[in-house]
């Protein structure tokens, strides 16, 4: 449980689990992270990839990457995230060369940039405001892509949140 606002101004911050998924539950308090800057080519986002998230608001955030990107996780397998907020900020996804051709530059949302229900995942109750997302596809205010029937996506918001769906790229496919 986060116990008191953090301010993450001048912090190199490497998203938590990355490389795999933050298992346990996190709970904010009901507390504030504000001016988190982070960059990962596959996963960005405060944590790479998670379960539970609940109870936490981000504030101005800077994320960039070329895979999936959202303010609370990069990736969303099999994740519940509720009561999560994120107000100020930008959210990129920029194309990069996979395997001699131009790919990728997608899954870009607010609170998390692919949420995917193996068997279950939810975002409830939460809200995404003054932010501008980029990406080159799939791209949205609470989640950039959802995949699967029982994703639960019920009682949130998003305001003034400009989305940026052109970045194109010579050699795209």
């Amino acid at each position: 449980i986060l116990v008191s606002d953090v301010d993450l101004n001048r912090v190199k911050w490497t998203p938590i689990a990355k490389g795999s998924a933050f298992l346990g539950v996190f709970d904010g308090g009901n507390n504030t992270i504000s001016n988190l800057t982070t960059t990962d080519p596959d996963c960005a986002g405060f944590f790479w990839s998670a379960r539970n998230v609940k109870n936490l608001t981000l504030k101005n955030v800077k994320i960039s990457g070329n895979f999936k990107a959202g303010a609370i996780s990069g990736d969303g397998l099999c994740s519940t995230f509720d009561n999560c907020h994120v107000d100020g900020g930008t959210i990129v996804s920029t194309p990069r060369e996979v395997n001699g051709v131009m790919d990728d530059g997608n899954n870009v949302g607010g609170i998390t940039g692919y949420l995917s229900a193996e068997p279950n995942a939810s975002i409830t109750n939460c809200s995404v405001k003054n932010v501008t997302l980029k990406a080159f596809r799939t791209i949205g205010g609470l989640v950039g892509k959802m995949q699967g029937a029982s994703c639960n996506v019920k009682g949130n918001t998003v305001e003034n949140v400009e989305i940026i769906a052109n970045m194109t790229t010579p050699g795209y496919p």
